[in-house]
């Protein structure tokens, strides 16, 4: 739908700007004439229009008005000149609503040595933890268990021990309690291992380990990562250690 508001400029100057509104609440979703509180833009209204012709950026403040929701919501456009003499017959064009996404930006510490071992792992990481942000509880814990058994078969892909290969790693028909079996530690198996039984209480009907919530499987992850941080470490240790000049 389009319409006609008033917006002010940083000037206190006020004029007449046409928006193509989408006819729908971001909150709610419902189709609705949203209430019009007004429109606001940093620049000045001034010669400097005229003689420049710059495009700018103009917000707008809307109410949904359907009653179970009531929310406010912005709406950002961008404004061309498409005629200009003087000020009094300056006409520009709006564009948009600017498609926005409201992301707030995850603070997520994860080392180069990891990153480099397994970067599918720091994908889904992220993603598994964007849902839980996002109080999406019901899948959040699927994707923190699939990310940790990408990151145990990469570093066993990485450092292939005696008794499995390649093929058995990347086999889809091979269970993650085997590959956790190959793990070059107790400390490693055995968070690992605590991992999967939270992760699996994640995507079944009815949890066993009900005491432990996301929150648990998301401490023990962190665990792990910094403990096969530390074995990437001992790894190039050895490297050192078992070089030729040595």
């Amino acid at each position: 739908m389009q319409k006609t508001i008033p917006v002010i400029f940083n000037n206190e100057t006020e004029k007449d700007f046409t928006f193509e509104v989408p006819g729908n609440c971001p909150h709610c979703g419902e189709i609705m004439s949203p209430e019009f509180l007004g429109g606001r833009t940093l620049v000045s209204w001034s010669s400097e229009l005229i003689t420049e012709g710059y495009s700018f950026d103009i917000a707008i403040l809307l109410q949904c008005t359907m009653k179970d929701c009531e929310s406010y919501y912005a709406l950002e456009y961008s404004c061309e000149p498409i005629y200009r003499q003087h000020l009094n017959n300056l006409v520009y064009t709006t564009h948009g609503p600017v498609p926005y996404k409201y992301s707030p930006k995850l603070e997520i510490s994860i080392s180069e040595n990891i990153t480099t071992l397994s970067p599918r792992f720091l994908n889904i990481y992220k993603q598994a933890l964007i849902a839980d942000s996002k109080e999406l509880d019901e899948i959040a814990g699927m994707g923190l268990r699939k990310a940790i058994e990408i990151l145990i078969t990469d570093y066993l892909l990485a450092y292939t021990p005696d008794g499995t290969d390649e093929a058995t790693l990347k086999n889809p028909k091979t269970p993650l309690g085997e590959k956790i079996k190959h793990l070059p530690s107790k400390k490693l198996r055995d968070l690992a291992k605590a991992i999967t039984y939270l992760g699996n209480d994640e995507t079944h009907y009815t949890r066993q380990h009900p005491d432990y919530s996301i929150e648990s499987l998301k401490v023990f992850i962190k665990s792990l990562i910094s403990d096969i941080e530390n074995q990437l470490n001992y790894q190039e240790a050895l490297k050192i250690i078992n070089s030729p000049s040595k």
